[in-house]
């Protein structure tokens, strides 16, 4: 990147930016075989329209760049950095209606961006004299950042799972001393992280959260999150073949937020700064997670006979008519589940991240003792397939136990929530969610 600046060069070639408001006045200026020049080629400036202009012994002597005027709704402040693949090789000095010069040079260097991980690629000759007041260093920073998150999105899948992510990170660690950890595969599980290990679970690549730390502990703290989904099939909610095509962009989260991560450390700004990222394939396996359709209920009178998303209404005569098994299968509904206990919705105790993602909660799980533990709800399915006792994450409803059964929740993709109220229950409606069964 460094190699298309340059500092001042008397010799630099003037590239005129102009609009079709100014065109007149600068070709008025140029000298008559340059203007017949110009309009020989029929150089209206049209916005990236562009024409070089010959000097007496046929070299370069001056560019025409048409651009769009600052009245313009959408004017590209990137257009000059077009012709840095363009224009043979040379410095050029910007001149004429630029705009943001600093977004201009920024753009210059954009262009010189090339993938070459698989093939050697010739990086343009073209050279950018840069604007006076920019700082060269901080632009070269910005673009050589943006070449890395590039780089990582480019990358085909097969080369950049998760394993490919982390040691991407680590590479920016080693480089300006940051702390790398990462909890791997089913140490997931242990640090309570399931629904990153649920999305990863099924590749043979494993899941992985990446986490580095830089800078003073003093500074302020500054926190990026980047999703690192390095191939997206869906799951057993399989994509379409049009939906899979660019799939290896889904990590495209994970790549900004480290590009970004490199123009804070390299700047050396003042901050505490902490990267996390979750780096998963979604693949399809035996034990990918499967889509549920969940409902939710409260066992009032009227949870049986409300529409949830479906053209009939869902009649739940377990809930609040009948125990549809058990010794008591025919008596009216005494309150408590199919497996005798009593329904209960979830919390994540005192002591959890949920506290920490919601810090107004604290004060009141200091208060009620049994807000201190964590404790797992009531879900409804078909013992069939989920006996009583399997614990499960429902996302959006957090964990739970299997403690009961219903009519209408049958097979293995049915199941139902215990709600504290029958206003939170037909909030919750009817949600198609990948759920995880965790024992």
């Amino acid at each position: 990147m460094k190699s298309l600046v340059s500092a001042a060069s008397v010799n630099a070639i003037p590239l005129h930016c102009v609009t079709k408001a100014g065109l007149r006045a600068l070709l008025a200026d140029l000298p008559p075989e340059a203007r017949r020049f110009a309009e020989t080629q029929g150089f209206a400036a049209q916005m990236g329209q562009h024409a070089l202009l010959p000097d007496a012994e046929g070299a370069v002597a001056a560019v025409l760049l048409g651009v769009e005027g600052p009245e313009a709704r959408r004017r590209d402040p990137f257009a000059p950095g077009r012709l840095a693949a363009l224009l043979p090789a040379g410095d050029y000095v910007l001149a004429g209606e630029t705009g943001d010069p600093e977004l201009a040079a920024l753009g210059w260097l954009l262009q010189g961006y090339r993938f070459d991980r698989y093939r050697k690629s010739t990086p343009p000759a073209a050279r950018l004299v840069l604007p006076e007041g920019v700082d060269g260093a901080e632009l070269v920073r910005t673009a050589e950042s943006v070449a890395l998150a590039r780089d990582l999105v480019n990358t085909p899948a097969n080369d950049m799972g998760p394993a490919e992510i982390e040691a991407a990170i680590r590479a920016l660690a080693e480089e300006t001393g940051a702390v790398v950890t990462a909890i791997v595969g089913d140490d997931l599980l242990a640090r309570n992280f399931p629904m990153i290990h649920a999305v990863g679970r099924a590749s043979p690549r494993p899941p992985r959260l990446v986490d580095l730390v830089w800078g003073d502990p003093g500074h302020p703290l500054v926190t990026l999150i980047g999703k690192g989904v390095a191939f997206d099939t869906g799951g057993l909610d399989l994509k379409p073949s049009a939906g899979m095509l660019l799939m290896k962009k889904d990590m495209g989260g994970a790549a900004h937020a480290l590009a970004l991560a490199q123009m804070i450390v390299q700047a050396r700004l003042p901050v505490r700064l902490r990267v996390l990222v979750p780096a998963v394939e979604n693949s399809i396996a035996g034990n990918a997670v499967r889509p549920m359709d969940v409902t939710a209920y409260c066992g009032c009178g009227d949870c049986c006979s409300w529409e949830r998303g479906s053209w009939k209404y869902l009649k739940l005569d377990f809930w609040n008519r009948y125990v549809s098994a058990g010794p008591n299968a025919g008596a009216p509904y005494s309150g408590r589940t199919a497996s005798g206990t009593t329904p209960r919705t979830p919390h994540p105790g005192l002591l959890s991240l949920d506290t920490l993602v919601h810090p107004w909660m604290l004060p009141v799980r200091v208060v009620f003792p049994w807000l201190w533990c964590p404790r797992d709800g009531t879900v409804a399915a078909d013992t069939r397939y989920f006996p009583f006792g399997t614990r499960l994450y429902v996302p959006g409803y957090g964990y739970g136990v299997v403690e009961d059964r219903g009519g209408a929740i049958k097979g293995p993709r049915r199941l139902d929530v215990y709600m504290g109220s029958h206003r939170q229950a037909r909030r919750w409606g009817r949600r198609t969610l990948d759920v995880e069964v965790l024992e």
